[in-house]
């Protein structure tokens, strides 16, 4: 749909002003907005409601329509229970299976698709992620529920960025980084809007193992890098790599982090790791310089 793409594209843009104030003053417009909307719909939903049979009628009409369904549901108004609507989602997976035996179905049509999490659209292999700040869960999203979250907003999801930001001028010596007590050179820094505080977790083979941090040398790291008072809460973190001499650093996706915490988990072997994993991660992080701004400024420096 065009226009969701036109109101994604502004949504990322206003995501990326460089300056923080009017960047919380957009998003905080975005979720006025959005709050006024919430109770509109709200509202109309009471009227047709009110009108007994006939209003039942177009709640039918509404949970068939795939664009009103996916806006009721992100405003929590949908009027199909739960079940309903997760049965309805089964329904094409369950045919699928049961089709596995029939030689002429087209194999592409047995694929098992991913759907999105808040309203079971079928998602493409790209998609946008929500996060839960207060489980740290991380949901799949069609594009169409995803553009009504700000990865600033006070709500029970917020949207992962895209955007990946290279630090070339991260200053962090090796006394600040012992100081941090983390047990290996790589790991990932977020600012918790549920714990209220810094979260560090870093990657290994039985997944994101969370360090205690101590609070004075994290703030000795963030006095000398004023950048990262510009990072997002619980959506974007401070992606360190140290392993084998590298000194990367990074503004990323928290979906990224995640993303580096399941490679790992899953390609790792014996006690080294086995050449594959490590092969994974320098593929990881080449991957991000190449996304990542900042990158292109010291190539033509």
């Amino acid at each position: 749909m065009p226009s969701i793409e036109k109101i994604e594209g502004l949504v990322r843009a206003v995501e990326e002003l460089p300056d923080p104030s009017a960047r919380a003053s957009a998003l905080e417009l975005v979720q006025a907005l959005m709050d006024f909307h919430g109770e509109a719909l709200d509202r109309l939903m009471e009227i047709v409601a009110a009108q007994g049979e006939s209003g039942h009628s177009i709640f039918h009409k509404f949970s068939g329509d795939e664009l009103v369904s996916t806006l009721l549901l992100v405003y929590g108004l949908h009027p199909l229970p739960p079940k309903t609507r997760v049965y309805e989602a089964t329904r094409f997976v369950q045919i699928q299976k049961q089709a596995t035996d029939n030689k002429d179905i087209n194999p592409d049509f047995l694929r098992v698709v991913r759907g999105c999490d808040l309203c079971s659209i079928e998602l493409g292999p790209d998609h946008p992620h929500l996060v839960e700040p207060a489980t740290r869960r991380l949901v799949c999203a069609c594009q169409a529920c995803a553009i009504l979250f700000s990865s600033a907003a006070e709500t029970k999801y917020r949207r992962v960025p895209s955007s990946v930001r290279y630090l070339p001028d991260f200053h962090l010596t090796d006394a600040q980084w012992e100081g941090l007590m983390i047990p290996i050179n790589m790991a990932f820094f977020f600012q918790s809007s549920a714990a209220g505080k810094v979260i560090v977790l870093y990657p290994s083979p039985a997944g994101a193992t969370e360090s205690l941090l101590d609070f004075e040398s994290w703030q000795e790291i963030v006095a000398g890098n004023p950048v990262l008072q510009e990072m997002e809460a619980d959506t974007e973190a401070l992606l360190v790599n140290r392993v084998q001499g590298a000194a990367d650093h990074f503004i990323v996706p928290i979906d990224e982090c995640y993303r580096l915490v399941g490679l790992i988990r899953t390609k790792w072997k014996g006690l080294a790791g086995g050449t594959e994993v490590w092969e994974a991660i320098n593929s990881f992080f080449t991957e991000l310089r190449r996304r990542a701004k900042g990158v292109a400024e010291i190539a033509h420096a």
